[in-house]
């Protein structure tokens, strides 16, 4: 018999190659996609069908695409700190009966692209939208009769030094206002760097002034009527409503049901969605919590930060007499950017495609572990080399800086004067430093051990 025109498709080189060779018929070999250590690891650690289905998703990905850093970046991390929890909140607005989901800038802008695929994909009753706020522009404008002690928590938490224009810009205060309101203290210029001890006095002053609460509270009389212009024109109370966030206090959303409940001059208790949040449910508001994980989640808020515009500063009458949000242009690393446009959404696709056996169970567990590893993937390069160049302000003032900036003259002085260097990972700094650099800061950290023996 001629096998001559057959085809036989397989992966074993003797199985599928050398047999079928012998008979005539045209072995064509494929190879398998391999698991590499990140992808054992999640099948090893979680144990489950589902794992391993969710690991083979990413070695399919890396073997069919051969992606850059950053895009294997995005679609094997950072889709499981982010889709595992959209995939959770649609679920659960779904059961609940909502209608529209509402997800605020500008953690919102990957989270309603993720959502949106999947509405679309699977037919879901539910309509999202994008609504413009921040802390800058819904705190102060909440403030009707006091001031809330939240307020003060960016200064009290603070854990070192801080310049004096940091301490203006987080009481929303110019110079010739503050020595106004406080003559007691000293006129610092604004790149004086206070010492603990006078930010706390500081504090403790304006929590007892009379006169700072005057003008905080004038403030907010000033800048509600446009947030709330902005509310009335933008959220729909007449369908049952929730609103999306990633993570925080949750104190952001007593802020805004106070504003939303001004617009609408009606009380009322708002529904938020969070991946988790550090205050439970009250009178004023319903809190959903997605996990009880106690691990960091400050390194998804580098990723939210990494975007084309600002933060909303302020809102302002646009040209056709809707309200509109104030945002600037602003520096970002766009490779990572649209490889996150791009992928989370295709990946939440293939996981909803995936056919996982206990799917609730399965999206807490692998969010759950991704963000539980995320110091111990820091040594892969797939994480840190797209990581280590995100900007973000760890307090509600101050300047941006990277996770890990390259080393230079000035961080080595720093090391030499025994100062800790501005690096969130002095190992990963190291890794991006030119070679000469590397040594002299080896050099120098040798000298300094061996001096303190």
């Amino acid at each position: 018999m001629d096998f001559s025109d057959w085809r036989h498709y397989g992966d074993n080189p003797v199985a599928d190659g050398v047999l079928p060779g012998r008979l005539g018929i045209t072995p064509v070999l494929h190879s398998i996609p391999r698991f590499n250590e990140y992808e054992r690891s999640l099948v090893r650690d979680l144990g489950s069908y589902d794992a391993y289905c969710i690991a083979t998703l990413m070695a399919r990905y890396r073997f069919d695409h051969e992606p850059s850093t950053a895009q294997e970046f995005a679609y094997t991390r950072v889709s499981l700190y982010l889709v595992s929890y959209v995939l959770w909140v649609l679920s659960d607005a779904v059961n609940r009966g909502i209608e529209n989901l509402y997800f605020i800038s500008r953690d919102g802008h990957h989270l309603k692209r993720i959502a949106d695929a999947v509405i679309k994909e699977q037919n879901l009753g539910i309509a999202t939208h994008y609504l413009y706020g921040s802390r800058k522009v819904w705190w102060i404008a909440s403030f009707v009769d006091h001031i809330d002690a939240e307020f003060f928590l960016g200064l009290e938490s603070l854990k070192e030094s801080c310049r004096f224009s940091d301490i203006l810009d987080s009481l929303s205060l110019d110079a010739r206002a503050f020595h106004r309101i406080f003559p007691q203290f000293p006129e610092w210029s604004q790149r004086t760097r206070l010492p603990l001890p006078d930010v706390k006095s500081i504090v403790q002053a304006a929590k007892a002034s009379k006169a700072y609460e005057n003008h905080i509270l004038e403030l907010a009389r000033s800048r509600r009527p446009m947030v709330c212009q902005y509310l009335r024109e933008s959220v729909d109370l007449e369908k049952r409503s929730a609103f999306v966030e990633y993570w925080g206090r949750g104190f952001t959303q007593t802020c805004f049901g106070r504003l939303l409940a001004c617009a609408h001059e009606t009380p009322l208790s708002t529904e938020f969605y969070y991946a988790r949040s550090i205050y439970q449910s009250d009178a004023t508001g319903v809190r959903r919590n997605f996990t009880v994980s106690k691990s960091s989640l400050l390194p998804v808020e580098r990723l939210f930060a990494n975007f084309p515009r600002s933060t909303v500063t302020a809102y302002e009458r646009g040209d056709m007499g809707k309200t509109q949000a104030v945002t600037y242009p602003r520096q970002h690393d766009e490779a990572l950017f649209s490889a996150m446009e791009a992928l989370l959404p295709q990946f939440a696709l293939d996981l909803c495609r995936a056919g996982l056996f206990d799917k609730a169970d399965t999206l807490r567990r692998v969010f759950d572990w991704s963000i539980g590893r995320f110091s111990t993937d820091l040594s892969d390069r797939v994480v840190w080399e797209p990581f280590a160049r995100l900007k973000y302000v760890n307090r509600s003032f101050g300047e941006e800086t990277e996770f890990a900036p390259a080393f230079g003259l000035r961080a080595l002085w720093q090391a030499l004067l025994g100062r800790k260097p501005e690096s969130e990972s002095v190992e990963i700094s190291l890794k991006r430093s030119v070679w000469l650099i590397r040594m002299a800061y080896s050099v120098v950290f040798s000298l300094r051990r061996h001096k303190s023996l």
